[in-house]
Parts: C-alpha cells; structure tokens; sequence
C-alpha cells in the first residue's frame, strides 16, 4: 500500500514536470494503473482507494475504471488482469500524446 501511494503523489505532478517527455507521462501512467489494479486486486475498496487519490482526476478517473474489470481469486488471472490494465491505459495515454510526439 505504501508504493501505491507514493505512485498516487508522484501521479499528482504529471502535468507539472516540464522535463519529463510526453512518452515518460505515458510510462507514469501505466505505472499507476499497475498499482491501482494491484490494489484493487488485493481486495482494496474503491472508497480506500480515492482517498490516496487525494483529489487527483487522473489517479480518480482510474481507480473508478479498475473496478470496472473483474476480480480474481486465482494469482495467474489477477496477474493478467493487471497487464490488461495498465496496457490499456499506455494506450490510451499513447494514442492521445502520439500527434504531438
């Protein structure tokens, strides 16, 4: 839980680090729905979850996507529904930057 919210502050500051290139933002991203499905994964409630998120749109945007996507008892799932995730959302964060790389 620890990382996660240290992902959660670090998310905060996505739009402020002017050195940081568009794709870095990308990789954060993905980072932070990692740890967020993780979390979720683990059994964390949402409410828990958007507390960490402190007001962040971006870190509330996700945690309410995360649970969206199932749950699973096994392991091997909850680890595949982490990857799904995350890709997604490097997708996504891609797709939307990719113009203006």
């Amino acid at each position: 839980m620890k990382k996660l919210i240290m992902t959660l502050i670090a998310a905060a500051s996505l739009n402020v680090s002017a050195e940081s290139s568009k794709l870095d933002k990308c990789y954060k991203v993905e980072e932070l729905a990692e740890n967020i499905m993780m979390a979720r994964q683990q059994g964390n409630s949402m409410g828990d979850l958007m507390k960490i998120a402190e007001g962040s749109k971006l870190v509330e945007t996700i945690v309410v996507d995360a649970f969206n996507f199932d749950f699973w008892n096994s392991e091997d799932m909850k680890q595949k529904e982490v990857n799904k995730f995350k890709t997604l959302w490097f997708k996504a964060c891609y797709e939307n930057i990719k113009e203006s790389i």
